[in-house]
């Protein structure tokens, strides 16, 4: 039983790339009755479109070379499948001080859910555009929620109902 089940989870990563471990016993259950592939096409969820973390590498400055080295990881990992609706924006949102302060004079109040303190930005500069970006507010909402935050979060939550 335990060679099979080892074969079994080792062929479905190679094919299909990593998944819970929950995910995978039920595969494997359902294995016998009607192959995994059936199995699995019934239960994937539609997939999020990914930012494209190549592009955000080269874009990113050369100042910021921890930001840089966290994204080449998160490249490295890709493959995995897992991913999360907030990935690559720790390195890419406006950084405290000068980014920060350039983004309030050019865009407003509107681009940070706490304006005066310049905290949880929404959005960032585009080519010379103010845009919210979903990944900003969706990291805000997390880290509102993390903070106990209550009115952040409910910002955050609106504006993602509305621009994502």
């Amino acid at each position: 039983m335990s060679n099979s089940w080892n074969a079994f989870q080792k062929s479905y990563v190679q094919k299909h790339g990593s998944t819970s471990k929950s995910e995978l016993s039920r595969l494997y259950k359902n294995h016998g009755k009607e192959g995994a592939g059936a199995a699995r096409a019934k239960s994937v969820s539609p997939q999020r479109k990914s930012p494209n973390l190549t592009r955000l590498y080269r874009e990113l400055p050369k100042s910021r070379r921890v930001k840089r080295q966290k994204v080449k990881s998160m490249i490295a990992k890709q493959h995995e499948g897992r991913g999360s609706p907030t990935r690559g924006w720790a390195a890419q949102s406006p950084q405290k001080g000068t980014e920060r302060h350039q983004l309030k004079t050019k865009c407003g109040s509107k681009a940070f859910l706490q304006p005066e303190k310049e905290g949880y930005p929404v959005m960032r500069l585009k080519s010379g555009k103010c845009e919210y970006e979903c990944r900003g507010i969706q990291s805000a909402y997390n880290r509102s929620r993390q903070y106990h935050n209550e009115p952040i979060a409910k910002k955050a939550l609106a504006l993602k109902n509305k621009h994502c």
